[in-house]
């Protein structure tokens, strides 16, 4: 019998097992009004923790990947709708810069402070400064670059083979290894295009033993906020060992709904706290001396 470390509730069993922990799931299972009363607290509580810390800039729990923007021609600013940028993007965790020889050189993430003190914001160059422009609406989040890139490379793109057009991150001669998405390496190679990477949008069908290059590039890590469960079957965003937090703190925001009583909110309350501080140590009250006096003075 197989064996592995990859258990996890899914979006109506997370409901179902915090009706159950407060004593009122019915034997026939929940009632529509009690899943829909389960997914909409359960959302609220996903789009608050997600944001929990966020005025400083580093949420509590968050979802991390990856993304590319190709460089374009003396271009400073780069947005979601027409220039490839990731939607969603909260804070920035890393860069790198590869220029067109395929290295790759780390660059600075800076501050809006920072990037204000810069003299001569349109000088050309390789980049060396990745700034992340703040809106409200993370659809409109910018990526600002110092310093500017003159003149590109030319990059290639093709299609793969579910359809889907992907641009050359790495210049290469192709083998079967290497085709986008069913070669084992494709990935060190290739990135699925949005078609904003840059114009023109044109693309080609891919072919062995052919030479693909690569334009100037910038990789870089992000933090996004954890995706809603918009359906039943949706796995968790984040990850499986924050599930049993996610029962507690649903529980707790559920007992109101039925009336339990202060005592029974208030160990309930307990209960998905001492589960977060075990998730999140730096997250636990310091405690020094009488009256914590570390925390006010």
């Amino acid at each position: 019998m197989a064996r592995n470390a990859d258990y996890s509730l899914k979006r109506t069993q997370l409901i179902e097992s915090a009706h159950r922990k407060i004593g009122v799931l019915p034997t026939s299972g929940l009632t529509p009004e009690m899943r829909a009363t389960g997914i909409e607290l359960l959302n609220l509580i996903l789009r608050e923790e997600s944001g929990r810390g966020a005025g400083l800039g580093a949420p509590q729990l968050w979802a991390q990947t990856e993304s590319v923007l190709f460089m374009q021609a003396n271009r400073s600013r780069y947005n979601v709708a027409q220039s490839g940028v990731a939607g969603g993007i909260v804070d920035l965790s890393s860069a790198v810069y590869r220029d067109s020889s395929g290295d790759d050189v780390s660059i600075d993430i800076v501050t809006a402070k920072t990037y204000a003190e810069i003299a001569d914001k349109n000088e050309t160059g390789e980049p060396e400064i990745l700034f992340l422009k703040r809106h409200t609406d993370l659809a409109l989040q910018e990526l600002w670059v110092w310093r500017l890139l003159s003149g590109p490379a030319t990059g290639n793109r093709v299609s793969g083979s579910n359809g889907l057009l992907y641009s050359c991150i790495m210049t290469h001669t192709s083998t079967a290894g290497t085709k986008p998405i069913t070669g084992s390496d494709w990935s060190l190679y290739w990135w699925q295009s949005l078609g904003t990477d840059w114009t023109p949008g044109s693309s080609d069908a891919w072919a062995t033993a052919t030479k693909y290059t690569h334009r100037e590039l910038i990789r870089y890590t992000y933090r996004r906020p954890l995706l809603d469960f918009d359906e039943p079957g949706d796995n968790p965003d984040f990850p499986k060992e924050w599930g049993r937090y996610f029962v507690l703190r649903l529980a707790h925001d559920l007992a109101a709904e039925y009336a339990l009583t202060l005592e029974e909110r208030g160990w309930l309350k307990q209960e998905y706290t001492e589960c977060r501080d075990a998730l999140f140590p730096s997250l636990r009250a310091t405690t020094t001396d009488y009256h914590n006096r570390a925390l006010y003075y």
